[in-house]
């Protein structure tokens, strides 16, 4: 009897919920989704007066680095369709425990987020250009809209 063969790779799927409004100044502060701290672009950038409406619900993949990667290259191959909003990035604070890599595009612009999750004391969020030349460690586990094309290979 052949054996089952397991994949290489684990994926897990994550759905957030549609939003009417969001207001990036109003969610984006410390204390609220347990954020704990905030670097001065993701506060410039980020969290400044942007507002968002009508987001739909979505479905995004969670995927691990198979080997280091620069944020330029990250956000290449996920691609502006697989940026996520700002109203998810809150939702995605909510419910998440482990750090994560995700690509905004905020005013047609593409960021990198790095949300880094600490115990016990909460979320450090980082925001920065693409290119960035510093690697993302393999492992490192990205969230992408489900559509885009995967970062590692099956």
């Amino acid at each position: 009897m052949a054996q089952k063969k397991v994949p290489l790779f684990k994926k897990d799927v994550i759905e957030l919920s549609a939003v009417k409004l969001f207001r990036a100044e109003d969610e984006f502060v410390v204390g609220k989704h347990s954020i704990r701290w905030m670097n001065d672009d993701f506060k410039k950038i980020i969290a400044s007066v942007i507002t968002e409406s009508n987001i739909e619900k979505v479905v995004l993949v969670t995927l691990k680095l198979a080997r280091p990667a620069t944020t330029k290259e990250i956000a290449k191959s996920i691609g502006k369709s697989g940026a996520i909003s700002l109203a998810h990035l809150s939702g995605l604070l909510d419910s998440q425990i482990q750090s994560f890599l995700v690509i905004v595009l905020v005013k047609g612009k593409v960021w990198a987020v790095y949300a880094c999750w600490f115990a016990g004391y909460g979320w450090s969020v980082d925001a920065g250009p693409v290119d960035d030349p510093n690697p993302w460690g393999d492992e490192s586990q990205v969230l992408s809209r489900k559509s885009t094309r995967n970062l590692v290979r099956q």
